[in-house]
C-alpha cells in the first residue's frame, strides 16, 4: 500500500455508523443485499426485507420473524442503503432517520443511475458508463454527513466501487484506489490510499478488504490501529494489513469484514483480531452493521448477529419503519399543522 501523509483527517470525517452494501445473486435466483441494519432477499418477481432481528434460518416461503419486515411480491429491491429502500419499479422508501423533508427528496427520488451501486448513510454512488463515480447525498447532522454541493467531484474511472461515510474505493488497472468524498480533503494527500496488486474493495469505517490479482481466494483486509496499538507504535493513524488470508470464497464488508471460505465464515474487527468462527456453510454472504446472512446449499437464508446489539439498538429506535416519499410530506404536513 502506498501512503503519501498520515490520514489523520480521515479519522475525523468518519462516523459511528458503517455500512456497506453487498448484492449477491445465488444460481438458484435468490439475491441478498446488505446494507446497515436491513437485508433484503430478491426471489422470483418480488423481495422480502427484514431489520431490527435476524432469522437464523428462513425458508422464504413465510415471512421472517424479525419486527422490521418490508415485503412487496410483485418488485424487486434494486438498491439498499442503511436507512432506504429503492425497487425495481422505481419506487423509493426511507426511514425518519433521513430527517427532513429536503433530505428524503433527494434520497428517495426514483433512481435513475448506472452500475454498481454502492450506499452509505444518506449517500447514494454509482458509476457511469465511462466509470466515473457519480454520488448524491444530503447532510444528516451538525458535525457529519454531507451535502451535495459537499460531495467531490471524481477524475479517476473504475471497475468496480465501494463507499463508505467518508471514502470511496475502486479497482483501477494497477490495484485498488481509495479517496476521501468530501471536498474539504482534497488538500490531504494521505487520505488517498492506493493498494497496488489488488481489486474488488469491500470497506468498513476503517478498514479495506480486498483480493490479489491473479489470486482471487487470497484475501487482506487493512485496518487502522486501535488506540492503544497506535499509542505503543507512536502511529496514530498506521494503516496496515491485519487480516491475511488464503481460500476464501468471498467477502464482505459492514460492521465487520466477513469472509466465507465455504465450510465457516469468519469475522473481524478492531475489537477482535483474531476472529470469530460461525459454523455456517453458506454459498453466499452479506454483512451489515450487526449481522451477516448467508444463503446455504438447502437454499435457505441463515443469518448471524453481533450479540445483543441489534436488539439493543432496534429498542432505542423503535420508530424505524420504511415510508414513501409521498408519507413523508403527508407526515410532516400533518406534523406542521398540529403545530400552528
Amino acid at each position: 500500500m502506498k501512503r503519501k501523509k498520515p490520514w489523520a483527517a480521515l479519522l475525523l470525517l468518519g462516523t459511528v455508523v458503517g455500512c456497506s452494501e453487498t448484492k449477491k445473486t445465488t444460481d438458484t435466483g435468490l439475491e441478498l443485499m446488505t446494507s446497515g441494519i436491513i437485508t433484503c432477499v430478491n426471489q422470483r418477481g418480488g423481495t422480502t426485507c427484514f431489520a431490527g432481528r435476524y432469522p437464523t434460518s428462513w425458508d422464504g416461503r413465510s415471512m421472517p420473524d424479525a419486527p422490521i419486515v418490508f415485503h412487496r411480491p410483485d418488485a424487486r429491491t434494486r438498491v439498499v442503503g442503511p436507512w432506504a429502500i429503492c425497487l425495481e419499479d422505481g419506487e423509493c422508501f426511507g426511514d425518519p432517520w433521513i430527517g427532513t423533508l429536503e433530505a428524503a427528496e433527494i434520497i428517495l427520488q426514483p433512481p435513475e443511475f448506472g452500475s454498481n451501486l454502492s450506499t452509505s448513510l444518506n449517500l447514494m454512488c454509482w458509476l457511469d458508463a465511462a466509470g466515473k463515480p457519480e454520488c448524491w447525498g444530503h447532510r444528516w447532522g451538525l458535525t457529519s454527513g454531507l451535502s451535495r454541493e459537499e460531495l467531490r467531484r471524481f477524475s479517476g474511472r473504475y471497475s468496480d466501487m465501494s463507499v463508505s461515510n467518508h471514502s470511496l474505493c475502486g479497482s483501477t488497472s494497477t490495484g485498488v484506489s481509495c479517496e476521501p468524498l468530501s471536498i474539504y480533503a482534497n488538500d490531504h494527500d494521505g487520505l488517498f490510499l492506493e493498494f497496488e496488486g489488488f481489486e474488488s474493495p469491500c470497506q468498513g469505517e476503517l478498514y479495506v478488504c480486498a483480493r490479489k490479482v491473479g489470486a482471487p481466494s487470497d484475501v487482506t483486509c487493512w485496518f487502522a490501529l486501535p488506540p492503544e496499538e497506535a499509542m505503543r507504535r507512536n502511529d496514530p493513524y498506521g494503516f496496515y494489513p491485519r487480516v491475511v488470508k488464503k481460500g476464501v470464497v468471498e467477502y464482505t464488508c459492514g460492521g465487520k469484514a466477513c469472509l466465507n471460505f465455504g465450510d465457516r465464515v469468519e469475522c473481524y474487527s478492531h475489537e477482535n483480531m483474531d476472529g470469530e468462527l460461525y459454523d455456517v456453510k453458506v454459498r453466499e454472504l452479506s454483512a451489515g452493521n450487526f449481522h451477516f446472512c448467508g444463503v446455504t446449499e438447502e437454499n435457505e437464508v441463515v443469518c448471524r448477529d453481533w450479540g445483543d446489539r441489534p436488539a439493543s439498538f432496534y429498542e432505542k429506535h423503535r420508530s424505524i419503519e420504511l415510508l414513501s416519499l409521498e408519507s413523508w410530506r403527508e407526515l410532516l404536513e400533518s406534523s406542521n399543522e398540529r403545530g400552528k
